[in-house]
């Protein structure tokens, strides 16, 4: 009900009387009969009937050859939702841990919306703390709409920040996820990197890798990287996506490719807002070295059988010899004396002889050095390890091997059914022994 004063009273009588609302419609303001008093006084009106909407109410009042326009404020109801959906939210903005939020929000959507009223929320997080999510009053849609929680604070790790939502009858949980900042160092030491494997000119790289130490991470993120060399071109170093420790630290970079020239190969590194050379040494393969499970008895030139431009590749010889032993008598298995073709004869001759102990089979079945793909040179090629001897010896000497002793040593040639080509490597005469005579072995693989 309201009351409305007058003034002015006759003390006369008036029927009752009933005015209907305009504005918000649906309501009915009724007076009772009575009499005026004489002078001032009130009149009651009874309001009744439903709001169709909120806003005001205006009912126009007419009495005692007076007017005037009663009004009356209709309110929301209390709103109410029927769902509320968090794991269907329109986020905007990053989240990073240790950073004040800006421009952070969270846009969840709901139905059943019935036009009412919701209070303002302050929400705070759990998981990672240090968050809030905050959400202005209003009013809900009729049916469906969305509430826009923004979000403030500075999270204290990285993680999922969960936000317990109730609101309008519904609840749900908001998460949001709180990324690492963006790393940072305050020095990377290339200088005291840790090198491990070998790189050598004209071989791929295997199990290459260096860790490059440094210190005042800040627990931030990194990303991949793929640093090409320079000096001695042909390699790349390359470090996958990770997270700076917080403080000192290392770097493994991953070195890969095949080296063009012997050197030092040069990468320069830049990651977390500092610079550094990380420098790697690059051996040249030369006859001699110990490279490959033996010593490096040749290397092809252009023209030969397995020469690659731009890389390095050979023939090794173990490191010792393998004994005395027949070639296989009375075994004709069709061989060749030609350089490239000593793994073919072997193969064949252990095919094709099938006699146990034989030089051939010797050489086939050797593993060695962590290899197992040795073979009995051919005459073509045991003639280069001849003149390459005297560099031989020295490299297996040097490295707890022996050298060739000043005999005949099998080629796994053969000129016919009854003899085989072997070579004196004391003095370099090749002669055709017969094949149940015992010659010294000595296995060869490729590089």
């Amino acid at each position: 009900n309201s009351s409305v004063p007058y003034t002015g009273g006759n003390g006369g009588y008036r029927g009752a009387q009933t005015f209907t609302s305009t504005g918000v419609t649906g309501l009915t303001a009724t007076c009772a009969a009575g009499t005026l008093a004489t002078g001032a006084g009130s009149l009651t009106f009874t309001i009744t009937g439903t709001p169709a909407s909120n806003g005001t109410a205006s009912f126009a009042l007419n009495i005692g050859g007076q007017t005037c326009t009663l009004t009356r404020t209709v309110n929301p109801p209390a709103g109410t939702i029927t769902a509320l959906s968090c794991s269907t939210a329109t986020n905007t903005g990053t989240l990073i841990q240790g950073i004040a939020a800006t421009s952070v929000s969270s846009s969840v959507p709901y139905s059943g919306g019935n036009g009412g009223t919701y209070t303002a929320q302050n929400v705070t997080s759990t998981g990672v703390t240090g968050l809030t999510a905050t959400l202005a009053a209003g009013n809900f849609a009729s049916g469906a709409g969305s509430l826009t929680y923004t979000i403030t604070g500075t999270p204290t790790s990285n993680g999922t920040a969960s936000f317990a939502l109730s609101v309008g009858g519904q609840s749900c949980t908001l998460t949001r996820t709180v990324d690492l900042p963006v790393g940072t160092i305050t020095a990377l030491s290339c200088s005291t990197a840790t090198n491990t494997g070998t790189l050598t000119q004209g071989v791929a790289a295997a199990s290459v890798s260096s860790s490059v130490p440094y210190t005042g991470g800040n627990g931030g993120t990194y990303t991949a990287q793929s640093i090409t060399s320079t000096g001695v071109t042909g390699l790349t170093a390359t470090r996958a996506a990770g997270t700076f420790l917080s403080g000192a630290g290392s770097l493994t970079y991953t070195i890969t490719g095949i080296p063009a020239t012997s050197g030092t190969a040069s990468f320069a590194l830049s990651i977390g807002g500092v610079t550094c050379t990380l420098n790697f040494s690059v051996t040249a393969l030369t006859v001699g070295t110990m490279f490959g499970g033996g010593i490096i008895g040749y290397i092809f030139v252009p023209g030969d059988l397995g020469y690659v431009a731009g890389e390095t590749h050979g023939i090794v010889v173990a490191p010792t010899d393998q004994g005395g032993a027949p070639w296989g008598y009375g075994c004709l298995p069709g061989t060749s004396q030609a350089f490239g073709t000593g793994l073919a004869n072997t193969i064949n001759i252990v095919a094709g002889c099938g006699q146990s102990g034989i030089a051939a089979s010797i050489c086939y079945d050797l593993t060695l050095n962590g290899y197992a793909d040795w073979f009995l040179p051919s005459l073509s090629e045991l003639g280069i390890l001849s003149s390459n001897r005297v560099s031989i010896n020295a490299g297996a000497i040097a490295n707890g091997g022996t050298g060739f002793v000043p005999t005949f040593y099998w080629s796994s040639s053969d000129r016919d059914a009854t003899s085989a080509w072997a070579i004196n490597l004391g003095d370099g005469v090749n002669s055709p022994p017969s094949k149940n005579a015992s010659c010294y072995v000595r296995a060869v693989r490729a590089f």
